[in-house]
């Protein structure tokens, strides 16, 4: 069953940070994940994919209510055998939802090179759910001639609702990127762009109507809604730096995928 979710975005200044984490507290909890590591937090590593017009950046721009964005996630630093996952993140008019399939960091290449699906994803059976969403994946990739466009890296604390786990709440920190990455930068730190260095992006997700307490809280801080994008908002710093940003002259050097 596809669950559609909404989300809000705020664009907050940093010296709030702490204030509003404090006023937030009585109503959540530490996202588990994030639990598990020292500063209670965790650092999110995204490749979006685009055409070479940079379609899905303009659709954005131009503010289609129904776009997607293709994407591989990963966390944290390279140690170990990594999980990163094949994303399409799709939204209609104010939803979102989400295709999500794993791969071992290490199969990436091979994935790309064969798209031997069945093997590389981590699935049990090739009906699961997870292999379909590889699919859909790479149908994406490949029909649409898509080629990785930018990395895009911060450091997220993110909560869950007392009362209803189904409202997270996320603050996503130090925006950095890198235009036209490779497969093997998903965990590159040294060449990245800083992008929003004086404020965070506040998200609030939820699957019903936006709660009473949350919208309070908003209102308190005279915090106003925006539709704020990782992937466009990065772009647009890179090209700052590069004003004719004409991907084909990348692909010799870093081959389109990988």
């Amino acid at each position: 069953m596809i669950v559609y979710r909404k989300e809000y975005k705020y664009l907050v200044p940093n010296e709030l940070l702490d204030t509003i984490r404090n006023v937030l507290k009585p109503f959540i909890n530490l996202d588990d994940f994030a639990m598990q590591r020292d500063k209670k937090e965790y650092t999110v590593r995204s490749i979006y994919y685009d055409t070479r017009a940079l379609d899905f950046y303009f659709e954005k721009i131009e503010g289609y209510k129904i776009r997607k964005k293709i994407r591989i996630r990963g966390y944290n630093k390279l140690l170990g055998e990594k999980v990163v996952f094949l994303e399409i993140k799709r939204r209609y008019e104010s939803f979102n939802t989400k295709n999500r399939s794993p791969v071992l960091y290490g199969d990436l290449e091979e994935l790309f090179a064969t798209g031997n699906i069945e093997d590389l994803v981590l699935s049990n059976k090739i009906t699961d759910k997870r292999a379909i969403d590889g699919k859909r994946f790479f149908y994406n990739v490949f029909s649409n001639s898509l080629i990785p466009t930018v990395l895009v890296v911060y450091d997220r604390e993110a909560f869950f609702a007392k009362l209803d786990k189904s409202i997270r709440i996320t603050m996503d920190k130090d925006l950095r990127s890198m235009v036209f990455p490779t497969l093997k930068d998903l965990y590159r730190e040294d060449t990245l762009v800083p992008t929003l260095p004086n404020n965070f992006v506040l998200e609030l997700k939820f699957n019903l109507s936006f709660p009473e307490w949350l919208q309070e809280i908003v209102s308190y801080f005279h915090l106003n809604r925006i539709a704020i994008s990782k992937y466009s908002t990065c772009l647009d710093v890179q090209k700052k730096y590069d004003p004719v940003y004409n991907p084909n002259k990348y692909i010799y050097r870093n081959s389109i995928f990988y």
